[in-house]
């Protein structure tokens, strides 16, 4: 099949062009925000909304107790400000009412100029949080003001929607292991340290 061939090309391409030292202060910052128990919020709009929900709930369940929320997840909020306010505000508003200083405010935008992810960093940046992007360069002709705004951004540069998002998507499977893994490690020797006992012997 034509298509699935290259679709899949284009996705290895993309994949193989994003610096793993911005993945890697990715998941740092998110690591060091649940290890000092800060709340990390997460939006994004159509897919992006989706794989807020994702990562949000692979971070509170699967990694263990991680004080996380998607601020897709509120419908009647949304709702609200849309219809009352706008639109752009409809994750602003919430971090004004949720988020405090230290906090980690995550923002998904493909394209990498969506007003209310510009607005929600932009208000978690006067509410002294921390604040990281995923984003691309999905659409044309416009500009990205999420890559320069955020303290931390994650670029995948390409044009087409579908590829940002499936590489969004990986990131956050990557995500998901690095969090698994050091929070464990840092469990086992918070255990070890309680009840005295040694480190286990690893064979490798």
């Amino acid at each position: 099949m034509r298509e699935m061939h290259t679709y899949f090309e284009k996705l290895r391409v993309t994949t193989e062009q994003v610096n793993p030292e911005d993945i890697q202060r990715f998941c740092e910052m998110v690591y060091w925000a649940a290890r000092d128990n800060q709340q990390i919020f997460i939006c994004g709009n159509g897919g992006s909304a989706a794989l807020a929900s994702h990562m949000s709930i692979d971070m509170a369940k699967a990694c263990g107790d991680i004080r996380s929320i998607s601020l897709t997840d509120n419908v009647p909020a949304i709702t609200a400000w849309a219809n009352d306010t706008s639109y752009v505000e409809v994750f602003s508003r919430q971090l004004k009412n949720l988020s405090a200083s230290g906090d980690l405010v995550i923002g998904i935008s493909a394209s990498g100029s969506s007003p209310n992810i510009v607005e929600a960093i932009k208000t978690a940046q006067n509410k002294d949080c921390k604040t990281a992007v995923l984003t691309g360069n999905a659409g044309l002709g416009q500009q990205r003001p999420l890559r320069s705004l955020a303290d931390h951004s994650i670029i995948v540069d390409s044009p087409v929607y579908g590829i940002v998002e499936d590489v969004h998507c990986a990131i956050n499977h990557i995500l998901f292991h690095y969090l698994e893994s050091k929070l464990l490690d840092s469990r086992s020797q918070t255990r070890r340290d309680s009840e005295g006992t040694p480190p286990a012997v690893r064979f490798l």
